[in-house]
C-alpha cells in the first residue's frame, strides 16, 4: 500500500527532534523525581506479572511470528513492553519479521514487496531508539513501558480477565488475612449457597475497603450465582474470550483493511485510519472525559487507555515544570513520536502476517 507522502515527510522530520535534546538531559536528570513511584502497582510481584502477560509474550520463548490478528499483534506489543520495559525488542522483532517475509515473498513470486512502511528505514529506527534511550533514565521510561504494556493488556482484554493475584494485589487497603479471604472468593467464578457464610463475613468487615473494581468482582459473582447454569456458562465464556470494545474495533478495522491489502478496494486506509478511530472511540483528544455513559466493555477500553495517556502526560507535566518551554515541547514531541511509531509498527506486523498468509496460500495452489 502506498504511504501518504505528506505523512512520510512529517514523520521523517519529527525524527530529527532527538538530535537537539542532548542539552536538555542534564537539567532533566537533576530536576525530575521518579514519576514511577506513585501508582505503580504489582512491582513486587514479578511472577504474577509474568504469568499474566506470558500468554501474549513469554520471555522464555521469545516473540511469536507476525500475528494474523490485529488484537494479537497489539497484545504481543503490550506483553513485550510489560516484560522488557523497553520498546526496542518489539521493534526489532517486527523489522526482522518484515525481512523474513520479504525474502519469502521474493522466493514465491520473483518480485520485491514489503509491508514495512517506507519511512521506517534502519537509520530512522536507530535514531528513534537512540533518542528514547537518552530520555529513558531521566524520565523513568522503563516504568512507563511497564505501566503502558500492562494497561494496554487490560484495555484490550478487560479488568475481568486480570489474574486473581493481580486483582488481590491492587487492593492495598486490605490486611493480609483480608487479602487471603478475597483471594479465596475470587477463585470461584460464581457464588452458591455454600459460599454464603464466607461472603457474609467478608461483606461485614472488608467489602467497603475494596476499590470499585474489587467490589464489581464480588458483585458480579453474586449475580452470576443467581442465573441458570446455561446463562452463567455463556456469560463466562464471552467474558474470557471476548475482551473489550477494543477487540471489536480491531476486528471491524481488519474487515476494511484486508480488501485494501489485497487490492480489491482503494479507499486509502492506513494505520492513520486506525489511529483516528482509536482516538475517537477512546476519547483520547478530550480533556478529562468521564466515560459515564459507556458500557462495561467500552469503559474498560476507555479507562485503561486513559491511564496510558496519563502516564505520558505525567512526563510531559514534569518536563514543563523543570525545563524551558521549548525544550519541554521537544521532549513531548519525542515521546509522542515513539507512541505513534509503535502503533504503526504493530499495524505493520499484522500487514506482514496477511502477506505471509497470501504467500502460503499461493504456494498451496
Amino acid at each position: 500500500m502506498q504511504q501518504n507522502p505528506l505523512l512520510m515527510f512529517h514523520r521523517i522530520h519529527k525524527s530529527l527532534i532527538f538530535r537537539c535534546l542532548g542539552a536538555s538531559l542534564l537539567a532533566v536528570s537533576h530536576g525530575f523525581s521518579d514519576p514511577a513511584q506513585q501508582n505503580e502497582p504489582f512491582t513486587t510481584r514479578k511472577a504474577v506479572e509474568q504469568s499474566a502477560y506470558s500468554a501474549y509474550y513469554d520471555p522464555a520463548k521469545g516473540f511469536k511470528p507476525a500475528q494474523h490478528n490485529l488484537t494479537k499483534a497489539f497484545l504481543q506489543l503490550a506483553g513485550s513492553l510489560e516484560a522488557t520495559a523497553s520498546p526496542e525488542p518489539y521493534i526489532r522483532h517486527v523489522l526482522a519479521e518484515h525481512t523474513r517475509i520479504e525474502a519469502k515473498f521474493k522466493a514465491a513470486t520473483g518480485k520485491s514487496g514489503s509491508s514495512r512502511p517506507t519511512y521506517l528505514t534502519d537509520a530512522y529506527v536507530e535514531n528513534l531508539l537512540r533518542g528514547w534511550k537518552k530520555l529513558e533514565g531521566p524520565l523513568k521510561l522503563d516504568a512507563l513501558c511497564r505501566e503502558s504494556g500492562r494497561n494496554m493488556r487490560y484495555a484490550i482484554m478487560g479488568s475481568w480477565n486480570k489474574s486473581i493475584s493481580e486483582q488481590v494485589d491492587q487492593e492495598a487497603a486490605l490486611s493480609a488475612p483480608e487479602r487471603l479471604s478475597f483471594s479465596n472468593l475470587l477463585v470461584k467464578p460464581s457464588f452458591t449457597r455454600a459460599d454464603f457464610h464466607a461472603m457474609e463475613s467478608f461483606y461485614k468487615d472488608s467489602f467497603d475497603k475494596l476499590t470499585e473494581e474489587g467490589k464489581d468482582q464480588i458483585s458480579t459473582r453474586t449475580k452470576l450465582g443467581q442465573l441458570p447454569e446455561a446463562e452463567r456458562t455463556e456469560f463466562l465464556r464471552k467474558r474470557s474470550s471476548g475482551g473489550t470494545a477494543l477487540v471489536e474495533i480491531f476486528n471491524n478495522y481488519q474487515d476494511k483493511l484486508v480488501p485494501e491489502l489485497e487490492g480489491r478496494t482503494r479507499t486509502g486506509i492506513t494505520s492513520d485510519t486506525l489511529e483516528n478511530e482509536l482516538i475517537k472511540h477512546l476519547h483520547l483528544s478530550e480533556n478529562a472525559p468521564s466515560g459515564q455513559s459507556l458500557s462495561e466493555t467500552e469503559f474498560d477500553a476507555f479507562k485503561y487507555s486513559q491511564l496510558i495517556r496519563a502516564g505520558f502526560q505525567k512526563r510531559f507535566d514534569l518536563a514543563f515544570q523543570n525545563l524551558p518551554k521549548d525544550q519541554a515541547k521537544e521532549i513531548q514531541k519525542a515521546l509522542t513520536l515513539m507512541a505513534e511509531n509503535l502503533l504503526v509498527i504493530a499495524h505493520s506486523e499484522y500487514e506482514a502476517a496477511v502477506r505471509e498468509s497470501w504467500i502460503d496460500g499461493v504456494g498451496k495452489k
